[in-house]
């Protein structure tokens, strides 16, 4: 006896697939994925999950047996409410190029910091482990300017992104294009 194919259901609370990537990766990406037979399930916020499934605002329950819960980056609830630091939507400390908060004394990096991609009007710097990394190449001219010393702005380059579907295909854009 032959058992059934798997369906595969993703359920984004977004209305874009990798929200964090260009949007021309994104759709590449999500058009894959559709022409995989995966099932989109985008700008759906889940708001239940039980052993026969997992409901959704709308009021739509879709019915699983294994459930995989990928949840994105959002910065803890105590840092909306420090005294006078702007946050985004997900709590992240908002910081200028110099990674300082609007407190002058306050600097914060990594996933609790949301930096403004410049040139890019309301676009944050990508939430990746890489420009994650690239943060800590400032903690010691950070150092040296907690000291008296200048501020050294963070400068972000696009190198690209790969998005993988495993052995079905690659989606992606080099070098920011």
């Amino acid at each position: 006896m032959r058992r059934a194919q798997p369906k595969l259901t993703i359920i984004e609370a977004a209305t874009q697939l990798l929200p964090a990537l260009p949007i021309k990766l994104a759709a590449a990406t999500q058009q894959q994925l559709v022409s995989l037979g995966v099932d989109l399930k985008m700008g759906r916020r889940v708001t239940e999950i039980t052993k026969e499934g997992i409901a959704t605002h709308d009021g739509e329950f879709i019915e699983a047996e294994l459930k995989v819960w990928a949840a994105g980056i959002k910065a803890p609830d105590w840092l909306k409410n420090l005294d006078g630091l702007e946050t985004n939507h997900i709590n992240q400390l908002v910081v200028d190029s110099t990674l300082k908060t609007n407190d002058d004394d306050i600097f914060a990096m990594g996933d609790c910091a949301a930096c403004v991609w410049e040139g890019h009007k309301a676009m944050y710097l990508p939430e990746h482990k890489r420009h994650i990394n690239r943060h800590q190449l400032y903690v010691n001219p950070l150092s040296i300017a907690l000291k008296g010393g200048r501020l050294v702005k963070l400068f972000y380059y696009d190198y690209g992104s790969l998005v993988s579907l495993g052995k079905y295909t690659t989606v992606g854009n080099l070098m920011g294009n």
